[in-house]
């Protein structure tokens, strides 16, 4: 059916870690789209593989508020 899919989301604690965070997985080559204030969503494709979620987890662990100072 046509417009269905996974929709994952999670929120941050405020505006800025919002666009912190949403700067971090962009430049960890995660897509994330805003989707509120303080929400961050995913629209990943019908097959998510274990390497897919896998990537999105590592991101997410090696995020620092400070990313911007530090480089990969």
């Amino acid at each position: 059916m046509r417009g269905n899919g996974t929709y994952i989301g999670f929120d941050c604690e405020d505006v800025e870690a919002t666009n912190s965070v949403h700067h971090w997985l962009n430049k960890s080559g995660i897509n994330v789209a805003r989707i509120g204030n303080r929400t961050l969503g995913l629209r990943p494709s019908l097959v998510l593989l274990p390497t897919d979620a896998a990537n999105l987890r590592t991101a997410l662990q090696n995020y620092h508020p400070n990313h911007t100072y530090y480089e990969k």
